[in-house]
Parts: C-alpha cells; sequence; structure tokens
C-alpha cells in the first residue's frame, strides 16, 4: 500500500483535531467519506485521501483509541464508538510529540530526538531518491548521537569492567558504550540484548556502507533497502532504552 503519509503524521492530525474541539467528534467527520474535504485532509494539506489513505486514517485512528489517547463517549446508541474525545495522555502525547514507548525514552533525552526519529520515518516517503537516502544516514546518526547521551565518556570510563585500549586509550568502543546503556535502562543488563545490539550495529554499518555507495552510481534508491536500514535503527534503540 502507497500512501502519502506516515501513520505518525497521521496519528498526531488526529490528535490535534480532537484537542482543538471542546465536544466530542464523530470520527466518520474527521476522516471523511470522500464527498467533500475532511477536517484530517484539510489538517495534512490534502484534497483528498486515496483509499489506501481513507483505509490508514481508520487504521491509526484505532490505534490511538486502543493506547488509550483517544475514548468514545458511548453516547450514540446505533454506533457507541463513533463519537470520541482525546484523554489526558492523548494531550500530553501531543504536546510532546510522543507516541510510543520509544518516543518517549528519547524525549526524556532530548525531544530533538523526537523529531529526528520522525523525519526519517516521514523522509522514508518522500518520491525523492536522496531524501530517502538520506533518511536512513540521518536515523544511524541519531544512533550515535543517542549513544553520546546515555554512554557519556567519562561515566563509561568509570565503570570497574572498563578496560581501555593501549594502543588507543581515548577510545570508547561500541561495545562498551552499548553495555553501559543496556546497564541503566529499566529492565538492567543483559548479555543476550548486547549480544543482539552488537550485531544490528554490524548489520546497521553494512546497510549504511551500501546506501553510501548507491549515491555515487546511477540507478534507483530501493525503498526496501532504506526501509530495512532504519528498521535496523529502531531495533537497536529500542535494545539500548527499552
Amino acid at each position: 500500500m502507497t500512501t502519502h503519509f506516515t501513520d505518525y503524521q497521521i496519528m498526531m492530525a488526529i490528535l490535534d483535531i480532537y484537542a482543538r474541539s471542546d465536544r466530542q467528534l464523530a470520527l466518520g467527520n474527521i476522516v471523511g467519506k470522500g464527498y467533500s474535504q475532511s477536517d484530517l485532509e484539510r489538517s495534512l494539506g490534502c484534497e483528498s485521501f486515496s483509499v489506501e489513505e481513507r483505509a490508514q486514517a481508520m487504521r491509526c485512528a484505532a490505534e490511538l483509541m486502543a493506547r488509550g489517547l483517544v475514548v468514545p463517549t458511548y453516547s450514540d446508541l446505533v454506533s457507541p464508538e463513533e463519537w470520541r474525545v482525546i484523554t489526558a495522555e492523548g494531550r500530553d502525547a501531543l504536546k510532546r510529540g510522543a507516541l510510543d514507548e520509544l518516543d518517549a525514552a528519547l524525549w526524556k533525552l532530548s525531544h530533538e530526538f523526537v523529531s529526528a526519529r520522525r523525519g526519517a520515518l516521514i523522509a522514508l516517503n518522500s518520491a525523492t531518491p536522496d531524501a530517502m537516502r538520506q533518511a536512513a544516514h540521518s536515523a544511524r546518526e541519531l544512533v550515535s548521537q543517542v549513544l553520546h547521551v546515555v554512554s557519556p565518556d567519562d561515566e563509561v570510563r568509570s565503570q570497574p569492567w572498563f578496560v581501555a585500549d593501549k594502543n588507543k586509550p581515548t577510545l570508547i568502543t561500541r561495545k562498551q558504550r552499548y553495555k553501559y546503556a543496556i546497564m541503566k535502562r529499566s529492565r538492567g543488563m543483559s548479555e543476550t540484548d548486547l549480544s543482539i545490539a552488537l550485531k544490528a550495529g554490524e548489520l546497521l554499518d553494512v546497510q549504511h556502507q551500501k546506501l553510501s555507495a548507491g549515491a555515487h552510481n546511477p540507478g534507483p534508491v530501493v525503498r526496501a533497502d532504506v526501509e530495512d536500514a532504519i528498521n535496523t535503527v529502531e531495533m537497536v534503540l529500542r535494545v539500548l532504552l527499552l
């Protein structure tokens, strides 16, 4: 299914529409039925959704309800879940721009990390090859930025298990940074998760090399390659932070 919008864009737009209203709103009116421009289409700068995009919007609305960010009022006997309002949690998610646990974890470190993550996902839907390729590179850079915040040099070096390389005494390895980050997360240390993160990091390097090589060669960017690279970044971040 090809659409012009990410789930994040649609869900944030839906939350914003509910937040700006002081009364319950009918989901069908927000998403629209194709006869005239709906509030959601207007919010996203779209004249009219395609069938796929309208289905995507309905799925996103269902996910918002499943997460408790929007809830039905059950005021309509015929369609009890049609009329909905935003919850306090929904307003908080809208304010922070955080829709899931990873967003929330990144937000605690820097709200710019949430913007970077979501920006990469939005760029993935671009029709411009360079934009898609840059999305993968930006996502990979996000891992590095997050690591230097959660695993700063002085804290890693202060760990009893830290051993400096005799030939490169100032170097802190990826494994050392990953290990410290995993130790700090709420679930605590896991050697298995450390191994997963390291393997994923190696995969990310190879994906980066492939996409970088493609930048110097003619030919289309394979969207699946970019999506795979971004998914690898997502996996690394989840293992390190959640």
